[in-house]
C-alpha cells in the first residue's frame, strides 16, 4: 500500500512539473511575441495602412497589375542589333524600343517593358486620372533590391498633391507594383526628377549604355538578369571587349556570368555556366536568350 502511495505521489509530482514547463515556456512565448509586436509595430501598421488615404489606389492598381518588368520579349524582337562605339566607350541596343501610330511607348504583348517604358506607359494612362492638383514627374532612383547602383538608375513615377496648407507625394512604381506615399518606401533613393523621359519625348527607338552597364531582362528568383558589354581586361577596342549575360543576386552589387563571349586579342572565348542558368531561369527561355545573344554576337563586325 505504501509503495502505491509513493508511486502516486510520484506522477504527481512529475504532473505539475511537466504543467510548470508548459506555463515557463508558453510565458516566454507570449513575452518574445509582444516584444516582436512592439519592435515591429510601425512596419505593421505601415503595411496596413499603405492603401489609406492613397489617392485613386484601385484606379491606378487595376492599371499597374497586368504590368510585368521584363526586357525578354522585346530583345527576341528580330530587327533589334547591338552596336559598340569604342571610341565612347558606349555600347547601344537599337529598335529596342517601340511606340504606336501617336507616337506614346508600346509594350511587348502591352504589358512586357522594363522600369522606363513601363513608368512612360502608366504616365500616360494615369494622367488622365488625376486632376490638376496633382503634379507628375518621372524620378531617377537607386532601388536597394536590384538597383543598387547610379549606373542602374531605376525610373518610377512622384505624384505630389499640391494644395493651399501642404503637399503630399505620393510614390508609384510600375516595376515592383508599388504605390504609396513616399514615406512608406525607404527602400529607394532618389537622385532627380524629370517632366518626361528622352527617349519616350523623342520616340527614340534606340537605347545608349556605358561601357559595363547592364540592361536588364529579367528578375526571377532573386535574380536579376542582364545583357552587358564591357572592357577586357582593361583594354576596350574592337579586338578586346566582353558581350555577356549576368545574373545579379538581389542586395549584390557583383553579378555572375550566365553566358560571356570573350574577344581577346582578336580572338573569341566562350564562357557558359548553364548550371546557374538553368536553377534561374526556364530551360526554354534560357536557350532563346541564348540563341539570340549568340545572334547579336555573330552581327558584330
Amino acid at each position: 500500500m505504501m509503495g502505491v502511495m509513493a508511486l502516486v505521489r510520484r506522477l504527481l509530482k512529475g504532473f505539475h512539473l511537466f504543467w510548470a514547463i508548459l506555463f515557463f515556456f508558453s510565458g516566454m512565448a507570449a513575452l518574445w511575441l509582444f516584444h516582436w509586436a512592439a519592435s515591429n509595430y510601425s512596419q505593421i501598421r505601415s503595411a496596413a495602412d499603405i492603401e489609406k488615404g492613397v489617392p485613386y489606389y484601385e484606379e491606378v492598381k487595376k492599371i499597374i497589375e497586368p504590368l510585368r518588368y521584363s526586357g525578354f520579349n522585346a530583345l527576341m524582337m528580330p530587327d533589334v542589333k547591338v552596336s559598340i562605339d569604342f571610341t565612347g566607350k558606349q555600347w547601344t541596343l537599337h529598335n529596342i524600343h517601340r511606340f504606336d501610330k501617336n507616337g506614346k511607348v508600346m509594350l511587348s504583348d502591352g504589358r512586357y517593358g522594363i522600369c522606363g517604358e513601363l513608368a512612360a506607359y502608366v504616365y500616360e494612362k494615369i494622367r488622365l486620372i488625376f486632376p490638376a492638383e496633382y503634379d507628375i514627374k518621372f524620378v531617377s532612383l537607386s532601388e536597394s533590391g536590384y538597383f543598387l547602383h547610379p549606373r542602374a538608375t531605376h525610373i518610377a513615377l512622384a505624384i505630389t498633391k499640391h494644395s493651399f496648407f501642404r503637399s503630399e507625394t505620393y510614390l508609384l512604381d510600375p516595376s515592383f507594383h508599388k504605390y504609396g506615399r513616399i514615406s512608406h518606401f525607404d527602400e529607394y533613393a532618389f537622385f532627380g526628377e524629370m517632366n518626361s523621359l528622352p527617349f519616350a519625348q523623342e520616340r527614340d527607338p534606340d537605347q545608349s549604355f556605358q561601357v559595363g552597364a547592364i540592361t536588364p531582362i529579367r528578375i526571377k528568383k532573386d535574380f536579376l538578369v542582364g545583357l552587358v558589354v564591357d572592357e577586357m581586361s582593361g583594354k576596350f577596342d574592337q579586338d578586346n571587349f566582353l558581350l555577356a549575360i549576368t545574373a545579379t543576386h538581389r542586395f549584390k552589387y557583383a553579378g555572375r556570368y550566365l553566358l560571356a563571349f570573350r574577344r581577346i586579342e582578336g580572338r573569341t572565348e566562350i564562357f557558359e555556366n548553364k548550371h546557374l542558368a538553368y536553377n534561374i531561369l526556364e530551360q526554354q527561355t534560357y536557350d532563346k536568350l541564348r540563341e539570340r545573344v549568340v545572334q547579336l554576337y555573330s552581327q558584330l563586325p
